[in-house]
């Protein structure tokens, strides 16, 4: 039986120049937005909130 040597593992690809640090910005960029489209979200909840409530009341007072 002839001696075998395991085939070495495939190297593990290395970020190449710019690479590392444009992924960590548009991780950054990623959470931002996410962050921006929640504080739109909860604005507009509350509009929306408020504006039903203002409806609520006009019907209060129509029907006394």
């Amino acid at each position: 039986m002839p001696n075998q040597k395991p085939k070495p593992a495939p190297a593990l690809q290395q970020p190449g120049p710019g690479r590392a640090t444009s992924e960590i910005a548009f991780n950054e960029l990623r959470k931002e937005v996410a962050r921006r489209n929640e504080e739109a979200h909860n604005a507009s909840r509350l509009r929306r909130a408020e504006s039903e409530r203002q409806k609520v009341l006009a019907r209060r007072s129509q029907d006394v």
